[in-house]
């Protein structure tokens, strides 16, 4: 879920491509979907004049799909994820994306796909509208 002054302008839910070994990489396939759609509103604003000066962050609350992404480590188990995500570390590493380790009830995106108690999907909602 993209958003722009607090409020949500872009969000997609579907079941991912291709099937997960691990939450980490279930995690980095979310993640890259993200970057994707980032890396096209960034150039989209761009061009209508919108510059954003400093990279654009990715909540994530996944220890283990961050350090992947930020040290660029594909080791051993993982070794397999490298080649299809790659591209998420070089925007990390350019200085386009800079992912924020993120409490998972604070995840806005998880209003979209998973059942929340009351209190927490009313604190969801409120973020939705902005802050509201």
């Amino acid at each position: 879920m993209l958003c722009c002054n607090g409020a949500a302008f872009s969000w997609k839910s579907a079941l991912a491509p291709i099937l997960a070994l691990s939450t980490s990489e279930a995690e980095l396939i979310s993640v890259a979907s993200c970057a994707q759609e980032v890396n096209f509103c960034r150039k989209l604003a761009t061009e209508l004049g919108f510059i954003q000066p400093g990279p654009t962050p990715i909540a994530e609350d996944n220890t283990g799909s961050i350090a992947l992404l930020e040290h660029g480590r594909f080791k051993g188990r993982s070794k397999h994820v490298h080649l299809r995500w790659c591209f998420v570390c070089d925007y990390v590493n350019t200085g386009v994306l800079r992912l924020v380790q993120t409490p998972t009830r604070d995840q806005l995106a998880d209003i979209g796909t998973k059942a929340c108690p009351d209190l927490q999907l009313k604190f969801q909602r409120s973020l939705l509208r902005g802050g509201l």
